[in-house]
């Protein structure tokens, strides 16, 4: 208030209070777009649900992608349990889920070698004490072979253990 000035929070709080509090507004907003999209919804919060939400209405109009995997926003209040939970409601609405699980990036190999590193990482089956944490779902690879004049990409794998207080971070950040 002293700055006369707002931040993302704000922006995102004025908006989803505008379109609670004021039937014109959101019925203009809901009139005027007809389809929503949301990239990287995995990185989304709840108030950004809620802003979808007030927007979408009676529903119908929502197009969600993302990859709970990839959920790196937690810093900035991003819930991946948000992506989960609105995957769950598309399907449980009669909406259409689509698992992307074709990558374009990778050959065969280095596909096989991330699934057989992953899978007992992350796990096959939910787990209710974590739902934060998706699944492992394998990659399946277009191309049997690295691109052409491109040479083999291959996993390396840095381990650094310990603790924040002893340093571990550090150490990881090093590998890196």
């Amino acid at each position: 208030d002293e700055l006369n000035a707002l931040d993302f929070d704000d922006l995102e709080e004025r908006a989803v209070t505008l379109l609670r509090e004021n039937a014109e507004v959101r019925r203009h907003w809901r009139d005027e777009i007809h389809t929503i999209l949301v990239d990287e919804f995995q990185d989304t919060n709840g108030r950004q649900r809620g802003l979808v939400n007030l927007l979408n209405g009676e529903g119908g109009r929502l197009f969600v992608v993302g990859d709970a995997k990839q959920s790196i926003y937690r810093f900035r209040g991003a819930d991946v349990t948000v992506f989960r939970q609105v995957r769950r409601e598309i399907a449980a609405d009669g909406g259409h889920v689509f698992p992307l699980a074709t990558t374009y990036r990778a050959h065969a190999p280095l596909v096989q070698a991330l699934n057989n590193l992953l899978r007992p990482v992350l796990g096959e089956a939910e787990d209710p004490a974590r739902p934060w944490v998706e699944p492992f779902a394998p990659l399946n690879p277009y191309r049997a072979q690295p691109a052409r004049g491109l040479a083999a990409p291959h996993v390396e794998l840095h381990l650094a253990v310990g603790t924040k207080t002893d340093g571990a971070l550090d150490r990881a950040a090093d590998a890196l």
